[in-house]
């Protein structure tokens, strides 16, 4: 394949991969090339951004096609990646070592980066408008979720709270009966005194608030 051949023996501007020395000098010496390397002598700075952002797409197609949003080793990336046939060489971007355009992608929010012993990792940050629209239906899913979760809640709440209503009202009824019974076995019962048991009146009275005047009887009273 051509993503796994020399790099050193490559030609971007002309998309050609070249089997040795030989072939790619002979390669620099062709007037295609010439006329190719013409152009980027022109608008060099055109040629290098359109190569970088090539770069940057198909690294994340690889990213999100092959590893989705999960943490992996950005070196694997990268060895997935130039196993593509036709791939756009680092060489020719922004770019000239796999951390710089790894710091480049944390930096810019398409990806998560963090360093370890054993190297970078990324973690895509898939905006695919795909995977957008199906997170939309998730939340959408789970809001109507939670708001069913919510009334069957509230519905049981109130249930409850009927039932319990219901349960003091019957015991409040119950309670009515019970002391109405009661008081009607009292007035049912016949008045019992034992043979020869004295009948005890109870003949207090309350004393007068009105004090009077021993003196003069008459005097402080009323006449009629």
């Amino acid at each position: 394949m051509k993503g796994l051949q020399k790099l050193k023996y490559f030609c971007q501007m002309c998309a050609k991969q070249c089997r040795d020395a030989n072939a790619f000098k002979c390669h620099t010496t062709s007037e295609s090339h010439f006329r190719k390397m013409e152009l980027f002598r022109e608008q060099a700075h055109e040629y290098l951004k359109q190569f970088s952002e090539q770069f940057v797409r198909d690294f994340l197609e690889v990213v999100r096609r092959q590893f989705g949003s999960k943490r992996v080793s950005a070196n694997r990336v990268y060895q997935d990646y130039i196993a593509e046939r036709n791939h756009v060489h680092m060489n020719s971007t922004h770019w000239t070592t796999l951390s710089d355009f790894v710091k480049y992608l944390g930096k810019t929010g398409k990806c998560v980066v963090d360093e370890t012993e054993k190297g970078w990792f990324i973690t895509y940050i898939d905006r695919h408008p795909e995977t957008i629209a199906a997170l939309e239906k998730q939340k959408k899913k789970k809001n109507r979720d939670a708001m069913m979760i919510k009334k069957k809640e509230k519905s049981r709440r109130d249930d409850d709270c009927m039932k319990n209503l219901m349960k003091r009202a019957d015991e409040l009824r119950n309670s009515i009966v019970a002391a109405a019974a009661a008081a009607a076995d009292c007035f049912k019962k016949p008045l019992e005194r034992k043979l020869n048991q004295p009948v005890i009146i109870n003949m207090k009275f309350k004393p007068l608030n009105r004090k009077l005047n021993l003196s003069n009887p008459l005097k402080g009273s009323k006449r009629a």
